[in-house]
């Protein structure tokens, strides 16, 4: 059995390449075929110094599922919480890659693999599932579950521990167990919600509380967001949205400097203003909207996260936008949101430490970190970017401190190689590296031809582990981008280790995709490495060049 669960308040329990890995280890554990075969991936990828795609780890869990077996003990696979894998824009979403291999391994028809998933009844999740399931079970009507809620109510209540409750008449204890337990409708969360309510009751109005709570859990949501003090809002909104998209949990000392950026700086560069900072931050954040996000402990850190994953689909939720009163303001839209984070991150990049100029990034900053790593992904949607220009380009000036301070606290460039067919490509120094090089390997695309027109001899400059801008624009799949470099005057041939030029890699790894693209831009299919070898030498084990209507030379070599 493996088992495996989805977690949105964990930024690594939430991918495809984080559920099969652990299937993988799991089954590996309690088998000695499944390790063997587990021990040949670790090999082909150079003993584990390369990590595999999604495909291969994929087909390492298939070839586990079809071992034969002389007991046929069945193999039980659990995916719990499928509706906390994010599905957020992307070709394809995190959950749909995952809804694909569910879907796939149903269709290999093995008579001892059982499949349980369990989830919320999301219309996405159902269109895969439903045709595939020969079983299927609503927890809301389980009686198992009534129960459950009963005895849960009755633990609360009847607990010594609040202060308020036990006050209560015993007829009131036994109305409330009566009436929650009856409308819960199966929804932990929503009998929780009301709980909390119900414990700040004095016994003269516990009767008048009862007869006011709202019928769903979405209702329970707006009446929160109807008690946020109006000099609150604002504060609350801004938390809230930094909340929905944060690339990981935010500590409350990171999220407070969110709250100290002004937005409204000049030139539209946003700036840090560190005397909105507050003396209590955990206070103030709590103080805003308590009952929808909690503060928790995780490996010494105080980090802040919704109270429940129903609170993050509510505020995204297009019930929220079409709710009437002051509530539709809370509606989250992903896009205006990536904007501020990505703001607020620039904010702190942009902000000069009076104590020494030259480092660029005040590293004081509780944000320094987060924004150093992850501004790039809050920036990769066009609207996003469009706002974001003018810092963008003041990051990126050479004549500044803040570019080589950035990549000297966080280098995107030496993760960009995991998984990718292009390691064998890369060169064994990185000097030469330009702002245009980085900007084609983000896909900033206005940035690109931005640095392109004040230095055009940045087109062709080598450093960085794909060499050139091109090429880096190309293995990360920013083709608008590429397409503008290569009419700008660069090209695809660039030498990497070993001789190696990216269409030699490509074929080397059977990159059949890269292949087609490489080919378009001309890159040179005679090209011979420092073996003397071509491109069809390099893919001649399989069918790479099958189909592509082109004849190669192909010279003699020993």
């Amino acid at each position: 059995m493996a088992y495996f669960y989805f977690d949105f308040q964990d930024a690594s329990k939430q991918r495809l390449h984080d559920l099969v890995p652990s299937f993988l280890t799991q089954l590996s554990s309690c088998s000695d075929p499944c390790c063997n075969i587990l021990l040949d991936l670790y090999l082909a990828h150079d003993k584990g110094k390369h990590q595999p795609s999604d495909s291969n780890l994929a087909k390492c869990l298939k070839k586990m599922l079809t071992l034969p077996t002389t007991d046929q003990h069945p193999t039980y696979l659990i995916i719990d919480a499928l509706d906390e894998s994010p599905n957020t824009p992307g070709i394809p979403s995190h959950r749909k890659m995952v809804l694909l291999l569910v879907k796939e391994l149903v269709e290999l028809h093995l008579p001892n693999l059982r499949i349980c998933i369990t989830s919320r009844p999301e219309i996405d999740i159902q269109d895969v599932i439903e045709p595939l399931t020969s079983l299927r079970v609503s927890l809301h009507d389980q009686s198992g579950q009534k129960k459950d809620i009963e005895d849960y109510v009755k633990s609360v209540v009847y607990s010594d521990s609040e202060p308020i409750m036990r006050r209560w008449r015993t007829e009131d204890k036994e109305l409330v167990v009566e009436v929650l337990s009856e409308r819960a409708d199966g929804m932990f969360r929503w009998i929780f919600c009301q709980l909390e309510t119900l414990q700040h009751c004095l016994p003269p109005s516990v009767q008048r509380t009862l007869d006011e709570l709202p019928e769903s859990l979405d209702e329970t949501y707006k009446h929160v967001l109807r008690e946020i003090k109006k000099p609150n809002r604002e504060h609350a909104c801004r938390l809230l949205q930094c909340l929905v998209v944060a690339v990981r949990p935010l500590r409350v000392e990171e999220l407070a400097e969110v709250l100290a950026v002004d937005f409204d700086g000049e030139e539209g560069i946003p700036k840090l203003k560190p005397n909105w900072h507050w003396a209590d931050q955990e206070q103030a954040l709590l103080t805003s909207c308590s009952s929808l996000i909690v503060i928790a402990k995780s490996f010494g850190s105080r980090i802040i996260q919704f109270s429940h994953f129903l609170v993050k689909e509510f505020l995204t939720s297009a019930r929220l936008s079409t709710s009437s009163g002051d509530t539709s303001r809370f509606h989250i839209l992903l896009e205006p949101v990536h904007t501020i984070l990505a703001q607020a991150c620039l904010g702190i990049l942009l902000h000069s430490d009076d104590r020494n100029e030259q480092s660029g990034v005040r590293n004081s900053s509780p944000l320094a970190k987060y924004a150093t790593v992850h501004w790039v992904t809050h920036a990769q949607d066009e609207k996003v970017l469009s706002c974001l220009q003018k810092a963008m380009e003041y990051l990126f000036d050479l004549d500044k401190p803040y570019f080589a301070a950035w990549l000297k606290l966080h280098d995107i460039d030496t993760d960009s190689r995991s998984g990718s067919s292009f390691f064998n490509f890369t060169p064994r120094s990185k000097s030469g590296t330009t702002p245009l090089y980085y900007a084609a390997l983000c896909g900033f695309q206005d940035l690109v031809e931005h640095l392109t027109v004040n230095d055009p001899q940045q087109v062709n400059a080598t450093g960085g582990y794909y060499v050139t801008p091109l090429v880096a624009a190309l293995v990360k799949g920013h083709i608008q981008t590429a397409k503008f470099l290569s009419d700008n005057g660069t090209h695809p041939n660039v030498r990497g280790y070993k001789e190696m030029t990216p269409l030699l890699s490509a074929a080397y790894h059977g990159d059949f995709e890269m292949v087609q693209v490489l080919l378009k831009y001309k890159a040179d299919i005679n090209a011979r490495n420092d073996d003397s070898r071509t491109p069809l030498h390099l893919a001649s084990q399989g069918d790479l060049f099958q189909g592509l209507n082109i004849v190669p030379s192909l010279p003699n070599i020993a």
